[in-house]
């Protein structure tokens, strides 16, 4: 005979089966709010540091507070795909913007463009 007692059955938690999908979801979730405290903690230094030159964020027509604002969603695409999240300005960037690893293919680029200008 023992004197150690068994622990009543009933109060034995079991272990959940994991729902994968709802795990990636959560995960997903917790990078977003990651990348947005990043963005949030540079563009309040941006901000400061830019005050600390002179350049004022608010004025009274809104035009540079829509500047920034803008710039700040640019900081987010960029954290963003840095973190394999999808941002609304990627497919904007993929569309636009050109990446030259020389000279050369920059200046064809610049002659291509003059020509498709003068086209118009």
């Amino acid at each position: 005979m023992t004197n150690v007692f068994k622990f009543p059955e009933h109060k034995i938690v079991r272990e959940v089966p994991v729902n994968l999908e709802e795990v990636e979801k959560q995960k997903e979730k917790g990078k977003q709010k990651y990348a947005d405290g990043i963005v949030g903690e540079v563009a309040t230094g941006l901000i400061a540091e830019l005050e600390n030159y002179g350049v004022e964020i608010e004025d009274d027509d809104g035009s540079v507070s829509k500047d920034f604002i803008f710039l700040t969603d640019v900081l987010k695409s960029v954290i963003y795909r840095n973190m394999g999240l999808k941002h609304s300005l990627h497919n904007f960037v993929d569309d636009n913007v050109e990446i030259f690893t020389n000279e050369k293919e920059y200046k064809e680029y610049l002659e291509k463009a003059e020509v498709e200008t003068n086209d118009n």
